[in-house]
């Protein structure tokens, strides 16, 4: 084409047109692109997002959060990366932390998925410099330390104060990193629970401003980059009235095996437990009910009332694992009940319901002499011989 033919008034409009054309067509998509949390959440239905805090390639911890914007109830599953799972895209038993890519992440959250059987549409993915920059921009995270963290070993020096403490980023990075031989694995859990809550307990202290442009801004470009702003200001929303004294904890628990020299755990009832024990939170929080609600929170005793040894304590693991608090485990007054009690303690309905069916229990009993004998329980289940460890026998 020569310089005339390129300088004609036609085909400098027609080149025009066709630019303006492409920049209106972009401008349209980038504007009625669908926002999967803002559609999600307009939509009055669980919202599920994965958090996982990795270093490099290796995952620190990760947990599913589950929401309904509607009730502003949630609970949150804690999900160790050394789950063991037998996973087919590598053809082998192994550790959920085998499958995490930072450059396709969605690989690892397909498989906590699988493992919870509800679905994590939603991810926040931040790696440990990411956290500290993130703490000190919300001016720290306040937690609850029960006694001082220290570790001098193998060139590492973790620090962290105990009481009731503000830590800033790079205490935080220690508080997490921190582990002991003697702390068990439901004290770990909790450590991490109230990382958790904490860190969105502050999100939702700073929901105001934090939803101002600059700090959407900063959230979307160092922590939430999964996310878009008009989600992500929902979600900032939504934890400013979001009920924490509600919000509920489960636990991925079960037994740790040698696989390939590592210990991998793997959840009880191969993952059935957990799944059942998700499931029910998933159905709980869409209710405005509050006695629905409240079954999120249960406190139980386990009383052996048999000759097997250690039959309490094995089963607490089963009420842990759906999120039901053990606070006491003992044995009965006498070993000879060949029927497994139900005794309700508080009076409340829901809880007595959601502990009798987990271990499908009929023996159920609710009147006047068993309310109120202890203020911290709201039901105590007395094992029979008719407890196979798993349920009740009929």
């Amino acid at each position: 084409m020569n310089v005339k033919k390129i300088l004609n008034p036609h085909y400098i409009f027609s080149g025009l047109m066709i630019v303006m054309v492409i920049v209106f067509t972009a401008f349209i998509l980038v504007r009625t692109r669908i926002d999967p949390l803002e559609a999600a959440m307009n939509g009055e239905k669980q919202v599920g997002i994965l958090f996982v805090i990795h270093d490099q390639e290796s995952v620190w911890l990760s947990g599913a959060l589950y929401f309904h914007p509607r009730t502003g109830k949630m609970f949150l599953v804690d999900i160790p990366a050394d789950t063991g799972s037998l996973i087919a895209r590598l053809g082998k038993v192994a550790a959920l932390s085998d499958t995490f890519n930072t450059r396709e992440p969605t690989i690892y959250r397909e498989q906590v998925e699988a493992l919870l059987g509800q679905p994590l549409p939603l991810m926040m993915i931040l790696d440990v410099r990411q956290l500290e920059r993130t703490v000190d921009f919300l001016g720290g995270l306040n937690l609850q330390v029960s006694e001082p963290l220290e570790d001098r070993s193998e060139g590492r020096l973790i620090l962290v104060p105990g009481g009731n403490v503000t830590l800033e980023g790079p205490k935080v990075l220690q508080y997490l990193q921190y582990t002991d031989d003697q702390e068990s694995e439901a004290e770990r859990v909790e450590r991490i629970q109230r990382f958790f809550k904490a860190f969105l307990q502050q999100l939702s202290d700073e929901s105001i401003w934090l939803t101002s442009s600059d700090g959407l801004r900063y959230l979307l470009r160092n922590t939430f980059s999964y996310l878009e702003e008009d989600g992500l200001s929902l979600f900032l929303k939504f934890l400013g009235q979001a009920d924490f004294e509600g919000m509920a904890f489960l636990q991925t628990l079960g037994n740790r095996r040698d696989v390939d020299g590592r210990k991998l755990l793997f959840p009880h009832f191969n993952g059935n437990l957990l799944r059942e024990g998700v499931q029910q939170a998933y159905k709980a929080i869409e209710s405005t009910d509050q006695e629905s609600v409240s079954a999120l929170n249960i406190k139980i005793e386990l009383l052996n009332g048999t000759e097997r040894q250690g039959l309490a304590s094995k089963t607490a693991t089963l009420f842990q694992s759906v999120g039901i608090e053990v606070v006491r485990v003992d044995n009965a007054d006498r070993r000879d009940y060949v029927k497994t009690i139900v005794l309700d303690r508080s009076g409340r309905s829901s809880a007595l319901q959601r502990v009798s069916q987990l271990i499908r229990a009929t023996n159920v009993r609710s009147d006047d002499s068993t309310l109120n004998q202890s203020k911290n329980v709201d039901v105590t289940i007395i094992l029979g011989m008719d407890f196979d460890g798993r349920y009740v026998r009929q």
